[in-house]
């Protein structure tokens, strides 16, 4: 029905603006013409997986699975987002059964093996990473793959070797080259991270991951405006990427512009309101400028996303304690 077009295109254009709460009641309008489209419940999942309602969009995504039991493509999206939820074991239950009727699925070999492996199966995440990689041995994202569950298990020197290898023999692969950036960075060797990063910028300008990279090496250089500049454009090319508020908020805070900092730590959480992260460092912020009542409610948050992370569970103490005392002192 028309109506249900018009409702889904409504919470497309909102989902561009990260205006979440009011994209969902438009879906959900949609949804009332074609719940038994598959299509709607997986965008319902992402709206309020993205919302932080992560029960009801684990619900949703099995929703769809229902509607489209042989939509390969669509349990593949509940692993994900089972691993993502830290689900591990549900993960790798969903990506067993999928194997049960398509033995060689790559997709979901590939799946099997990351849940096997932030479970600490490494043994067993080798097993299936190297199954999917039979029919195609050369190729560079299973390669890759195999490489990340390697320094899972064996860490990043034992690892980083094969990837410039690997990196070396797929020149042109942005997927390949990315990885090879973020791990350059990770071992501080920030030359050949940039030289890196600068080859896949040429390969794709418009890439959000490519300006968040240069960005973070800007930022750990010091060069604040460049860094500033690149993570700009990450998050105008991808105004969902939580990760660039993160790093852009950063490169705020180390210029001093607090206020600036909280606004966009604020935007990353309107984002993804189901990462702790964006929480926490609007929170240490607010912080930072002794707002410690909204601080407070900040890494309260961060916690309900979160609820075993040391770092928050020890800032919130802190963080309570002189929200107290001020409020005794301005008692007094």
């Amino acid at each position: 029905p028309e109506d249900a077009l018009l409702w889904e295109k409504r919470a497309e254009i909102r989902l561009q603006n990260n205006d979440l709460v009011h994209a969902k009641s438009d879906l959900e309008k949609s949804a009332t013409y074609q719940s038994e489209n598959p299509g709607i419940w997986v965008k319902m999942s992402n709206i309020n997986r993205r919302l932080g309602e992560v029960n009801e969009a684990i619900h949703n995504m099995r929703t769809a699975s229902t509607l489209a039991p042989r939509d390969l493509t669509i349990a593949a999206k509940e692993i994900k987002l089972l691993i993502d939820q830290k689900q591990y074991r549900e993960a790798e239950v969903k990506a067993v059964d999928i194997l049960k009727n398509k033995r060689n699925d790559e997709t979901a070999l590939i799946l099997l093996a990351k849940a096997q492996a932030e479970q600490g199966k490494f043994d067993q995440a080798m097993e299936s990473v190297t199954k999917a990689t039979e029919n195609h041995p050369d190729k560079p994202d299973l390669i890759l793959e195999k490489i990340k569950i390697k320094k899972s298990r064996d860490g990043m020197e034992a690892a980083l070797t094969d990837l410039i290898n690997l990196a070396h023999n797929n020149p042109d692969n942005p997927e390949v080259l990315t990885s090879l950036t973020d791990w350059l960075i990770q071992a501080n060797r920030l030359e050949e991270a940039q030289e890196a990063a600068q080859t896949i910028l040429r390969i794709i300008p418009d890439s959000a991951e490519v300006h968040l990279m240069l960005g973070r090496l800007q930022r750990i250089k010091g060069q604040l405006d460049q860094a500033i500049a690149h993570l700009s454009n990450a998050v105008n090319y991808d105004p969902g990427f939580v990760e660039a508020y993160l790093e852009l908020g950063k490169a705020y805070q180390d210029r001093r512009d607090l206020d600036e900092a909280i606004k966009i730590f604020q935007k990353g959480a309107l984002a993804d309101g189901s990462d702790h992260r964006p929480y926490y460092y609007a929170g240490m912020a607010l912080k930072e400028i002794k707002d410690y009542a909204n601080a407070e409610l900040m890494l309260r948050q961060a916690k309900k996303f979160a609820p075993d992370d040391p770092q928050i569970i020890r800032q919130l103490g802190v963080i309570t304690a002189l929200n107290l005392i001020n409020n005794l002192r301005e008692v007094k």
